[in-house]
């Protein structure tokens, strides 16, 4: 009787019970010490934490010291030789995805309890000294001691802002001393700090000094540092606010420095320097197959029919970000329906986007994207994606109770499937 009044319960109304959309947040790969390369997403619900072998072909969820509990934000990979990790930012601090044993753990030693609402993080490419960088809610920024595994506050803004991101130098070194290659980014509450010496002093940036005091005021909502900005100095900053003049939309602005910081210059993407939607991501990469050294940009809003002139896909530039194109790879976006008003996705996801190079992209020019409407990826530097299902096979899709031809109950249930 107790599984009758259960499934008749999922059942009420519909014939079946449809578990709800799985989104993403956080995307990151990485090689393990055996070459094993590694795919892990931030989802939300039952799917927190997803991992897949075979390049999203087949995902299973990874579960572990109350992780699934949690809402992921990001995930970073953080590579160590045979110690190397996924690092994940969550509203309850930090967790700890070991790559070569498969295990989670807690990895907030030195964040207050209360001060653990994670909102971005990021880590270096490599060297096992080298820092981690995350920021929470309330605008402080930790960084981490990968000797002692401990996390210290090195800035405390008191100023609240889930929109905050937080960015460092790929080839951070700790032994280079002040300067190029120990420098850190911060964007909280409008203003744009930045570090030249791994974290212990910062400075606001003379033209972001203005504090958002609400939504409809620029908010700070990406930065990344060239991948060779030892050399070339450039830095880009992607901002975002509520359009005054619609209910539910947004506009943006992209900002581009090439003399480390000292001064930034608004530029035009496809001729508009206020966009139509808020610059959520960019990501700079190495030389790709090509022979090109990118950017890649990406928007808040999804690609759809009625705004495909002005709201694109995946953007790239070859020039340090003075010049950009979708290369045609809007028409790899659309959908049926417009997923900006179709949705069933959280506010609080609505605003997450991730952009991630594979550690091997000098050679296969993969990149991978995770957003509230799933997770895409490219194979030829950007220039068209397809969507990867994310679902678990065995993740339940619909479940139906019924009685035979002999009147015994019976119970069904329709998975995903490991093809899907």
């Amino acid at each position: 009787m107790l599984l009758l009044a259960l499934l008749g319960a999922l059942n009420s109304g519909s014939g079946a019970v449809h578990t709800p959309h799985a989104e993403c947040s956080g995307v990151a790969i990485g090689i393990r010490s055996d070459g094993a390369r590694e795919v892990v997403l931030a989802s939300r619900n039952e799917t927190n934490i997803l991992h897949s072998f075979d390049e999203g072909l087949t995902w299973q969820v990874v579960t572990g010291s109350g992780i699934e509990q949690s809402f992921p934000t990001r995930i970073s990979w953080f590579p160590n030789g045979n110690q190397s990790a996924f690092l994940i930012s969550t509203d309850r601090g930090i967790y700890r995805y070991d790559a070569e044993s498969q295990v989670i753990t807690t990895y907030s030693t030195g964040m207050p309890s209360g001060e653990d609402d994670l909102v971005d993080l990021e880590t270096a490419d490599g060297g096992q000294s080298n820092p981690a960088i995350a920021v929470n809610s309330f605008g402080a920024v930790y960084i981490l001691d990968p000797g002692t595994q401990t996390w210290s506050k090195v800035l405390d803004t008191g100023e609240e802002d889930r929109n905050a991101v937080v960015a460092m130098v790929r080839d951070y070194d700790v032994n280079a001393g002040p300067g190029a290659q120990q420098t850190m980014a911060a964007g909280i509450n409008g203003r744009l700090y930045l570090s030249t010496d791994g974290g212990q002093n910062w400075t606001i940036q003379p033209d972001f000094t203005v504090a958002a005091n609400d939504n409809s005021d620029w908010h700070i909502t990406a930065v990344d540092f060239a991948f060779d900005y030892a050399t070339s100095g450039e830095i880009l900053v992607g901002r975002g606010r509520e359009a005054p003049a619609l209910f539910a939309g947004d506009q943006g602005e992209l900002y581009r420095s090439a003399d480390f910081g000292a001064s930034f210059s608004k530029q035009t993407v496809l001729g508009e320097d206020l966009l139509f939607s808020s610059v959520q991501e960019v990501l700079s990469t190495p030389m790709g197959p090509s022979g090109e050294v990118s950017w890649y940009l990406s928007f808040h809003f999804f690609p759809e029919r009625a705004y495909a002139t002005r709201v694109l896909g995946v953007l790239r530039s070859d020039d340090g970000g003075q010049s950009w194109d979708d290369m045609g790879n809007t028409q790899d976006f659309l959908q049926e329906f417009a997923p900006n008003e179709r949705t069933a996705v959280g506010r609080e996801y609505r605003g997450m986007l991730t952009l991630c190079a594979d550690p091997l992209y000098p050679i296969n020019g993969e990149i991978w994207m995770a957003r509230s409407e799933g997770v895409y990826f490219s194979k030829n530097e950007g220039e068209h994606w397809g969507r990867r299902q994310l679902r678990p096979s065995k993740q339940v899709r619909g479940v139906g109770v019924g009685y035979d031809a002999n009147g015994d109950l019976f119970a069904y249930a329709a998975t995903y499937g490991s093809a899907n």
